[in-house]
């Protein structure tokens, strides 16, 4: 947690993954909170800024503009965090770069865990056909934050 990455844990649907990231969170450090953010029905830049902003239970109303929206949210995600979005498969590019910037945002201290079946998403970006694995890894090699993560398999 402390070096602030990015993680997606992938595998076969029912295998375990949801739990698995469950039982590992329920050791986090003392002063990091875990927030899991669900991902919104059809999925769009604008939905899932208002489910971070939702999961984060920020106080008072959503703002009604993009940015003053992103500003209370970079606000919050300035404490230690882990940001969790489990199937995260069903993400369009657009969104995972949504989730990229606040990620990558001055001042958050948040490590971002995606859960993704494997069928829909990691399967397909080991070929090279998945938009959403492909596009965040190009990003998260630019970004300020990147590291090289070795990619693990859980089993249960």
């Amino acid at each position: 947690m402390a070096v602030q990455g990015a993680v997606c844990v992938f595998g076969d649907p029912g295998r375990g993954k949801t739990a698995a990231v469950r039982m590992a969170l329920s050791e986090v450090p003392a002063g990091w909170k875990v927030t899991w953010v669900p991902v919104p029905v059809r999925p769009s830049v604008a939905g899932m800024r208002r489910a971070v902003f939702d999961a984060l239970a920020l106080p008072g109303r959503f703002p009604h503009t993009s940015a003053l929206a992103d500003a209370v949210v970079a606000g919050a995600l300035g404490e230690a965090r882990v940001l969790v979005v489990d199937e995260a498969q069903r993400l369009p590019v657009p969104c995972l770069e949504y989730l990229q910037s606040r990620w990558d945002h001055p001042g958050t201290r948040i490590t971002l865990v995606l859960c993704c079946a494997v069928l829909c998403c990691a399967g397909q970006a080991a070929s090279g056909h998945c938009p959403g694995c492909r596009n965040w890894r190009r990003g998260l090699a630019r970004g300020r934050k990147s590291r090289v993560w070795p990619e693990r398999k859980w089993r249960p």
